[in-house]
């Protein structure tokens, strides 16, 4: 018996995975049954508790990808033992969204000593070792069994080793890692992208994910606004008949077979993925000014924050007709004007609004924006609690409450001409910040 031992992480844990399958040796299916694999571990916050702090909606991805394939009925064995601390991981079977949009994992939580697990169903596994309480706890576990998967790790795999591994092992799914995400595919999908160059694919996709931190403020410039300690799990979803291109949910966004271009190929997710901005986007998205009418508006902040920083080739805002539309919308008596309602404005419309605010104040007004609404979240008291917990008056008003205290201006004036129809308090509240009025005319900015 072959043993194989790693105490760096989940990026080590991945690089053996990777040297199984690129290794000159072959080794069958029985052989590669019998190979050890002994993994130390380090305990981690919650996916809630991380996205309580950040102040968003969706939870990221709490696990770690092993590289390692279960199949139906077929047992493993793991064995835990405890370095610092009294508490285990728990095993997952089966990747979130891979054959079913509603596909979750089959959880088993670890004990120490020797633990046999068998599954009806098998699937890719992961380790989740996260603690409510400070994280202090370390555990080694060593796997007996199971089947290495092809594992691309950037900065750890090179393409030739890739394709050699695509060839040469038996498998059904693949695995991606770089710093930021976890891709999962299909073996027909690593085949068809095969030519395709994995660092820059990888390096993309977390390029994505650090413009969408960039534009929420989230800069490790205190505890409170450093980078999520955990990875986003991107599945490719084979459910047929579906209707949407790429969707997000807790734990991971989805990406149906016939959009996996967005995804594997990087000239285009670096040019024209807007659903990748999109989806990757809702996994920033604030929870305290976020009301139901912007719930598909506001994200695409994190969106347009990706197109100018790829400096992109589609067109969204810029040069769009929607700001002749506004120019009706703002013709209107102010009295009519209603800002969740217009059915002309619409949704980018509503996304214009932001994006004038973005164009008077720079990066840095949303960068603030995200910045006060976490320290305000972050109080015993806040000023508003989270949408699943307040109206959406409460957080168009909050909105507005931030929005100036990040410009330094009294907006009072530009969201009431934007048809932000609230209660005088809300108003006073702006008055009662003693800032001086705007310098510039906001509404009559243009793109």
């Amino acid at each position: 018996m072959n043993e194989t031992r790693i105490t760096l992480g989940l990026l080590s844990v991945l690089f053996i995975a990777a040297l199984v399958g690129c290794a000159e040796e072959y080794y069958s299916e029985k052989e590669e049954e019998n190979r050890t694999f002994v993994y130390t571990m380090t305990e981690k916050p919650t996916a809630y508790q991380e996205a309580d702090r950040l102040g968003i909606w969706f939870p990221a991805s709490d696990f770690e990808a092993l590289g390692l394939y279960l199949y139906p009925d077929q047992s493993i064995e793991i064995d835990v033992k405890n370095i610092k601390g009294n508490t285990q991981p728990s095993l997952l079977v089966g990747t979130y969204s891979r054959y079913k949009y509603d596909d979750i994992p089959t959880v088993y939580d670890l004990t120490v000593g020797s633990n046999t697990i068998t599954d009806p169903l098998g699937g890719l596994l992961y380790l989740r070792f996260v603690t409510e309480d400070i994280p202090s706890a370390e555990v080694e576990v060593s796997f007996n069994g199971g089947s290495p998967i092809p594992s691309y790790v950037l900065g750890k795999s090179t393409h030739e080793e890739w394709l050699e591994t695509l060839e040469k092992m038996t498998y059904e799914d693949v695995q991606f890692i770089s710093n930021r995400t976890m891709v999962i595919v299909s073996k027909a999908t690593a085949l068809k992208y095969k030519h395709q160059d994995q660092d820059s694919m990888l390096r993309t996709l977390d390029k994505v994910y650090d413009i969408e931190d960039y534009i929420s403020g989230i800069d490790a410039s205190s505890d409170l606004h450093k980078p999520n300690v955990h990875k986003i799990l991107i599945t490719e979803l084979t459910e047929k008949d579906l209707d949407f291109s790429l969707a997000a949910e807790a734990h991971r966004i989805l990406v149906p077979t016939k959009a996996l271009k967005n995804i594997m190929e990087p000239a285009h997710a670096a040019s024209a993925a807007w659903g990748l901005w999109h989806e990757m986007g809702h996994h920033h998205q604030a929870l305290n000014w976020d009301w139901d009418e912007v719930d598909e508006v506001t994200v695409n902040i994190y969106s347009l924050a990706c197109l100018y920083a790829f400096n992109g080739t589609i067109t969204w805002l810029k040069g769009n007709q929607i700001w002749d539309v506004l120019a009706e919308y703002f013709n209107s008596p102010i009295e009519e004007r209603n800002f969740n309602k217009d059915k002309t404005i619409r949704g980018k419309g509503r996304l214009a609004m932001f994006r004038q605010l973005w164009m008077a104040f720079g990066d840095e007004f949303y960068i603030k924006v995200h910045q006060l609404a976490r320290e305000d979240n972050a109080k015993p008291d806040p000023r508003v609690k989270p949408r699943y917990e307040s109206t959406g008056d409460e957080q168009m008003a909050h909105f507005m409450l931030l929005s100036s205290e990040a410009s330094g201006f009294n907006l009072a004036t530009f969201f009431r001409e934007w048809g932000f129809i609230l209660p005088q308090r809300d108003y006073d509240a702006l008055e009662a910040l003693n800032l001086p009025d705007p310098e510039i005319d906001l509404i009559s900015l243009r793109e």
